[in-house]
């Protein structure tokens, strides 16, 4: 697992440095109690802004392509916590690139600022079939529903 946000202010507003920050990559840690603890301790938010289309690059490029033993499977888990249809035509062409690369895309709607044409963005970003891979929480006890584990 790694963990990756994305769009530091550098980035965003310079285009210095590259678009995602990792956390800690895909080798870095062993165990759910490390990542935990990592993510609980030494994890800092950025103050950026949101660039969700140069992060799909960015991940699959600066994280899992430059990893030593590549996956077969690789997944990238998106939490979305703000507007995305103002992007939509450059988000779901990103999207698609990294999916006929091979990854597969599971969206999370987090929160109550998603509009329903938020929604049907994410779903098309979103690996298929959507209704699978794209889900909205609106709690954060909505993370230990049903439907979401």
């Amino acid at each position: 697992m790694a963990v990756v946000q994305h769009s530091p202010y550098e980035y965003l507003y310079n285009h210095t440095g590259l678009p995602v920050r990792v956390a800690f990559g895909l080798t870095e840690h062993t165990s759910a109690v490390a990542i935990r603890n990592f993510l609980l301790e030494k994890t800092p938010q950025l103050e950026g802004g949101r660039d969700l289309a140069m992060a799909l690059e960015g991940t699959a490029e600066h994280v899992f392509e430059t990893v030593p033993h590549a996956r077969n499977l690789r997944v990238m888990v998106l939490m979305v916590t703000g507007s995305v249809e103002a992007q939509e035509e450059r988000l779901v062409r990103a999207a698609t690139e990294v999916k006929c690369k091979g990854y597969f895309l599971v969206v999370l709607g987090v929160g109550e600022r998603l509009s329903a044409g938020d929604a049907r963005v994410l779903t098309r970003v979103a690996s298929e079939p959507a209704d699978v891979f794209f889900k909205r929480v609106n709690k954060d006890a909505g993370f230990y529903e049903d439907y979401i584990q």
